[in-house]
């Protein structure tokens, strides 16, 4: 499951039949690329590609997203971690 907010119609994006109904309903914006819409086809095919990689570590995913939907990930430990990782980032 992908954690992406509102692309194209919906929480996860559109079918291509939602996608073809919001173009003809929408004005064309300078700058705006239509094109650039994601599916549900292609949210499916990036999958199904993250599947095959190699060092993916589902495992420790699936562990982490449990625990998020839990309420138990969100810990002082784990949010300092974050904080002192980003600090980190910032300085080099």
């Amino acid at each position: 499951m992908f954690d992406i907010a509102l692309v194209g119609n919906g929480a996860c994006g559109g079918s291509e039949e939602q996608v073809n109904r919001s173009e003809a309903a929408s004005p064309r914006r300078p700058g705006h690329d239509r094109t650039a819409v994601v599916t549900t086809a292609d949210l499916s095919r990036w999958t199904s590609q993250l599947d095959e990689m190699e060092g993916v570590r589902w495992d420790r995913i699936r562990a982490v997203r449990a625990a998020i939907s839990d309420g138990d990930y969100l810990t002082d430990h784990h949010l300092d971690a974050a904080l002192d990782g980003l600090l980190r980032d910032l300085d080099e």
